[in-house]
């Protein structure tokens, strides 16, 4: 869990620096997306690599390369003198984060009894969401105090040390959570089966592993665009008037109340899922259909009802600059100001939640389900 807390706040760390970082590399606002663009791409395409090799191999050895991995890109990140650095940094990181959602998810699947496993990854979901946070708190407002660079050499540092705790933990047996496999566990065996490359035609085959793939990369690009780039549109298109000292910390906050939403729909469609699962094997797909449906109109709602503040009409008069002992008292005076100037902004916070709520269905149930329909030696590739 703490690696999966500390993998997921690398991943989001760099977005609220975006500014910082335009004017230190002297690049222009079309190419600052570019490394996390790679970082979502390589950790991706890693992605199935990783989750091969986590059932062909032992998982503890794949986990602990990929944590060595994405150790040396934040060291790279926090130490980079250019944008070829940068660049390069995001990628060994994202080519060691995509170790952890495969090989942990494999891991967690033999560990948990099929019937509670929504209600687990609903949890894990959750801890990812406050990582979220975390990572971009820590870069908004740490960043600007101690320089953008200073989070990654933090989160470094915990990184080593989480490596070297994975030295000494014991990982479940493989199939140790199926039910028909308890009588192995019981008598000590191990699984023994292993993936071959000729299962992964297989694994694609199988219709259910098809249609989970394909709502998968449908759903998960509202996700992403609201997830990874909620703070930087709201900079630069809404919150660009709001004084420069404030200005990244309110995104922020803003931006996270769509965290507020995903946190509360997973903890409650992750545990409906598990009640309804004991009902019917199919319910779990059939609950994460309908809260990705009835999603759409909310995230619609959400995005237009945003307007340009201007903060002349905060009744908030600035000083120039802001006091750093008074930035915390200006930033919550600002929200405060924005939601009775801009009433458009309640009906965004409540539509956030909303959305996020339903957006938050399909993420737990979603991946039970593809762990129950896959063999033991399966779970990492699917």
């Amino acid at each position: 869990m703490l690696l999966l807390f500390v993998s997921t706040a690398c991943a989001n760390m760099l977005i609220p620096s975006y500014a910082a970082i335009r004017l230190e590399f002297n690049i222009p606002e079309a190419l600052i997306a570019i490394p996390d663009a790679f970082f979502v791409l390589i950790s991706a395409f890693f992605a199935l690599l990783w989750g091969y090799w986590a059932d062909k191999i032992d998982r503890g050895k794949v986990l602990i390369i990929g944590a060595f991995s994405w150790t040396i890109g934040m060291v790279i990140t926090a130490f980079s003198q250019n944008y070829l650095f940068l660049v390069i940094s995001r990628v060994s990181s994202g080519a060691g984060l995509g170790c952890v959602l495969p090989v942990g998810y494999s891991i967690i699947s033999d560990a948990i009894p099929a019937e509670e496993r929504s209600g687990w990854f609903g949890f894990l979901a959750i801890l990812s969401s406050i990582s979220n946070g975390a990572g971009q708190g820590l870069s908004a407002f740490l960043g600007p105090i101690f320089s953008w660079r200073f989070p990654f050499l933090f989160l470094a540092i915990i990184s080593i040390v989480i490596i070297i705790i994975l030295f000494f933990v014991k990982f479940p047996q493989r199939g140790a959570g199926e039910e028909e496999l308890l009588d192995l566990v019981e008598l000590n065996l191990e699984y023994s089966y292993r993936i071959a490359k000729e299962d992964l035609g297989v694994i694609l085959k199988k219709k259910t592993n098809l249609y989970l793939i394909i709502q998968g990369f449908f759903s998960i690009i509202p996700g992403t665009v609201l997830v990874y780039f909620t703070t930087s549109m709201l900079i630069t298109d809404f919150f660009n008037n709001i004084p420069i000292e404030i200005q990244l910390q309110t995104a922020t906050i803003f931006a996270g109340m769509i965290g507020i939403g995903y946190i509360l729909g997973n903890a409650v469609f992750a545990r409906l899922g598990d009640i309804l699962f004991r009902r019917n094997r199919k319910n779990r797909a059939r609950l994460a259909t309908l809260c990705l449906v009835f999603s759409i109109p909310f995230s619609i709602i959400l995005l237009i009802s945003l307007r340009p503040i201007n903060a002349n009409t905060l009744g908030i008069n600035y000083p120039t600059p802001i006091p750093p002992d008074q930035i915390l008292a200006y930033i919550l005076q600002t929200i405060g100001a924005i939601f009775i100037a801009y009433p458009s902004y309640i009906i965004f916070f409540i539509f956030a939640i909303m959305a996020s709520m339903l957006g938050a269905g399909p993420v737990a149930n979603r991946n039970a389900v593809m762990i129950d329909v896959n063999m033991p030696e399966h779970k990492g590739s699917a």
